[in-house]
């Protein structure tokens, strides 16, 4: 079981798929999945333990036989919901699996409940954690100011001389060009 704030997650695994039914029953608000071809056994059992009291969305879970080779689990909700439930198929080191994305009917907008949320500034800065002193740093001294001297006339590099005009030659040169792709 995994609550949070948009969603609680429950995750069922079993080393075959779980055919399931699920309905709602209201006054008070309860999801009901049926398990069939299941046996009650000790993780069933243990289901209920693992409803937390911070769950927004689950108050308590109920696990029991309904008759024979059915397996009832019985959500009591806080709330009115809107489930999402879709079985998985084994992957790696997990066998099958049925999950329970079990969402509010009504979700609260985020920016409402964001100002709706009480807000203490300095409470806030009183709790959080104090920045250790900073300690002194060394620095490092300065680098020494080297002064250039200009440089000598014999090693200053010369420009390049002008190339020679390439010999003039009498014969008459002729490019073909070839499209090669049978241009006429």
């Amino acid at each position: 079981m995994w609550p949070a704030q948009e969603y609680t997650r429950v995750t069922l695994e079993s080393a075959r798929a779980l055919k399931h039914q699920f309905f709602f029953v209201n006054n008070p608000e309860r999801l009901v999945v049926d398990l069939e071809g299941v046996d009650l056994d000790d993780e069933l059992k243990a289901l209920p333990g693992k409803v937390g009291t911070a769950d927004p969305y689950i108050q308590s879970v109920r696990v029991g036989v309904n008759r024979p080779n059915v397996v009832r689990i019985v959500f009591d909700l806080k709330t009115e919901v809107k489930p999402s439930v879709f079985p998985l198929a084994p992957v790696g080191e997990y066998k099958h699996r049925l999950v329970l994305d079990i969402y509010p009917k009504n979700p609260a907008d985020p920016l409402l409940a964001l100002l709706a949320a009480p807000t203490d500034p300095v409470g806030e800065i009183a709790r959080a954690p104090a920045i250790a002193a900073a300690e002194p740093r060394v620095e490092a001294p300065p680098l020494p100011v080297v002064k250039l001297e200009p440089p000598r006339k014999e090693l200053v590099a010369k420009a390049p001389e002008k190339p020679k005009a390439p010999p003039k030659t009498q014969r008459l040169v002729i490019v073909a060009i070839d499209a090669g792709h049978g241009g006429e």
